[in-house]
């Protein structure tokens, strides 16, 4: 007679291989699903048109990462400032 550890364990693994082998199907019905609308979105719009869109969408990416680093950068130069009047005002005091 067998473990019934090893029973339970190799049950578990039945089940965890069948539930594998379900979400594989999902997932290949998903990605087939995927291409079919990205070839019928391909054809109805075009690759002219989706490879410029693209082009735009890059950009504005870019400019939104570049508004990002410029507010960053006012944050360090309003700091910098900041520390500057003290540093002044401390300055004055001294003298």
């Amino acid at each position: 007679s067998a473990n019934p550890e090893l029973r339970k364990a190799e049950l578990e693994c039945e089940l965890l291989q069948e539930e594998i082998r379900q979400k594989e199907e999902v997932h290949m019905a998903t990605l087939s699903q995927w291409v079919e609308e990205f070839n019928t979105l391909m054809n109805d719009i075009g690759r002219h048109i989706i490879e410029r869109a693209q082009g735009y969408y890059d950009s504005v990416a870019l400019w939104q990462q570049a508004i990002q680093d410029f507010a960053r950068q006012q944050e360090e130069a309003d700091a910098v400032n900041s520390q500057l009047d003290v540093l002044v005002r401390d300055l004055a005091r001294v003298e």
